[in-house]
């Protein structure tokens, strides 16, 4: 079992500004993430495949939305497209493989699939995602304890609800990228600090592209 909980930097800067795109930004905390994790084969040591089972349940912690922003009296007052949370609960169910071999990297692969998603305290209901994720650890850091980390994202987004009304923006499919470094501190503390960018998209409405830099910290606790 462990636990997420996001400190987030949220920026837009549209090209053209407008009363719905306008260039502003936030900071704070985001929804905590609680995933359970069942071993289904480990071979702790060696060459060899990992495999695991895995349960997600998203709280909604981070300050969302206050009004629908597609609502009819939206554009008679500043109003938001995004938030640091989403407002609702989430669920979600994952597999995850993972086999290190002579090969100069460690290779994996994971589905993550949404299964539930409630409705916020205004009418928001966030559509559910499938992500499928190829990952790739070079086995040998390019310095002590760093190692170089890569993930290319495949995401197919449903559409999101207002009120039961489907907005023109949301949805669609994607491929992103990451790089990054996976840090091996001592036995039971890791990191990974890595950058995320958009590679490809086919969506509907005006969507705009997202760049991350992220840094995770992890502590195993017996």
């Amino acid at each position: 079992m462990y636990a997420n909980l996001p400190v987030k930097r949220i920026s837009q800067n549209p090209t053209i500004e407008n009363k719905h795109h306008r260039s502003e930004s936030l900071t704070g905390i985001g929804d905590i993430r609680i995933s359970l994790k069942w071993v289904i084969r480990n071979q702790y040591l060696g060459p060899g495949w990992r495999l695991f089972f895995g349960l997600g349940l998203i709280v909604p912690t981070g300050n969302s939305f206050n009004d629908n922003p597609f609502s009819d009296s939206a554009d008679s007052k500043d109003h938001r497209h995004f938030a640091l949370g989403n407002g609702t609960q989430q669920a979600d169910i994952s597999l995850e493989a993972w086999h290190r071999s002579e090969f100069p990297f460690i290779l994996g692969a994971t589905i993550r699939h949404g299964i539930y998603s409630s409705t916020s305290n205004v009418s928001y209901k966030p559509g559910l995602s499938t992500k499928i994720t190829i990952h790739a650890i070079k086995q040998r850091g390019i310095f002590k304890n760093a190692f170089p980390y890569f993930k290319l994202t495949t995401r197919f987004n449903r559409k999101d609800e207002w009120q039961k009304i489907i907005p023109p923006n949301s949805g669609g499919t994607f491929i992103d990228g990451m790089v990054g470094f996976n840090l091996e501190i001592n036995e039971r503390v890791s990191a990974v600090i890595n950058f995320d960018f958009p590679i490809w998209k086919s969506v509907t409405g005006e969507q705009l592209d997202s760049f991350r830099f992220v840094f995770s910290f992890r502590r195993i606790i017996n």
